[in-house]
């Protein structure tokens, strides 16, 4: 009987110091018990051509009124928005946003005090086309429909995330063949990644702004210059990808 209890208490042990052996194992690849590591970064870039531009424009008037500043600007927006409609139809899109009215306020030397001097309204406009063929009409529409404020334009893509996957797709391979490169250099084995994460998509995405023969600042509708010929550049859209591997 105590040859018995003996040999079980032996298996236990044995058992026991196996499944210790095997926990002291596996612990080579958690990455929460490894000391050895590595952090590599991988960049992906993907460059298209634009398919959209997007114009932005300000309706502004000043008047000591403030009714009668907001009604100007009304109107004065109105006839930009209706005459991108006639002339453009589907191939221009328009989005307007609220009229903001501002005070304006002149120092009288005199009083010392800031005085009030009447009304500022503005409105914002933007207009999108694939067209663009369409730009230097678009602004000269603007100009004489009394806008003075040309903001400039951009060019984009549309849908932006199928581009967005194949940047994605390049620094993930980028960060994968540095890391084997690294592994290899020093001679050691690679293991599993342990933390993998993507950089800020917000600072992803770069769009070149304006192009030649862009019309900024308060145009003048006698000194618009003959229609320019806009050749936009390539769009870039770009990922990053931070990867930290544990090695052996």
């Amino acid at each position: 009987m105590l040859k018995k209890t003996l040999a079980v208490v032996c298996a236990t042990f044995f058992a026991a110091l196996a499944a210790d052996h095997a926990c002291a194992q596996g612990a080579m690849t958690d990455c929460s018990q490894l000391r050895a590591s590595m952090t590599v970064q991988g960049y992906g870039k993907v460059e298209a051509q634009p398919d959209e531009a997007v114009l932005s424009f300000t309706a502004s008037t000043q008047n000591k009124d403030a009714k009668v500043a907001r009604s100007e600007c009304e109107k004065q927006a109105a006839l930009f928005i209706k005459a991108v409609k006639d002339s453009a139809g589907k191939d221009a899109a328009v989005d307007s946003g609220s009229i903001t009215l501002q005070p304006r306020y002149v120092y009288d030397k005199k009083s010392q005090k800031q005085l009030l001097d009447g009304y500022t309204a503005s409105r914002d406009i933007e207009v999108r086309t694939g067209k663009f063929d369409l730009i230097a009409d678009l602004t000269e529409q603007a100009v004489a429909s009394g806008i003075t404020e040309v903001n400039g334009f951009s060019y984009r893509i549309k849908d932006e995330s199928a581009l967005k996957k194949q940047a994605d797709e390049v620094a993930i391979a980028d960060a994968k063949d540095k890391a084997e490169r690294l592994a290899k250099g020093f001679g050691v084995k690679l293991l599993k990644p342990c933390q993998l994460s993507f950089g800020d998509a917000r600072n992803e995405i770069m769009r070149p702004y304006n192009a030649k023969g862009a019309r900024l600042m308060s145009v003048q509708a006698d000194a618009m210059p003959e229609a320019a010929e806009y050749t936009p550049g390539t769009v870039s859209v770009e990922s990053s990808v931070r990867a930290f591997f544990a090695f052996d």
